[in-house]
């Protein structure tokens, strides 16, 4: 997989002058992804939000059916 990466001119000047750049690159976007999918799993237990009022927790959908 090929992922075109934009960096501004300082930043690719720095990192150019590194003794590995590419690795460097790998490195940190790894890092950087593995952060995030870290923060994804433990925020919210895979929860979705939602606006409307929360449902109580004894709710049983079936009672609806019985009525």
């Amino acid at each position: 997989m090929q992922i075109t990466l934009t960096l501004p001119d300082d930043l690719a000047r720095q990192i150019q002058i590194l003794p590995n750049p590419e690795q460097f690159i790998r490195e940190a976007l790894q890092a950087v992804i593995q952060q995030r999918i870290e923060q994804t799993v433990t925020q919210g237990f895979g929860m979705l939000k939602s606006r409307r009022r929360a449902v109580p927790v004894d709710f049983d959908p079936a009672n609806m059916l019985r009525k």
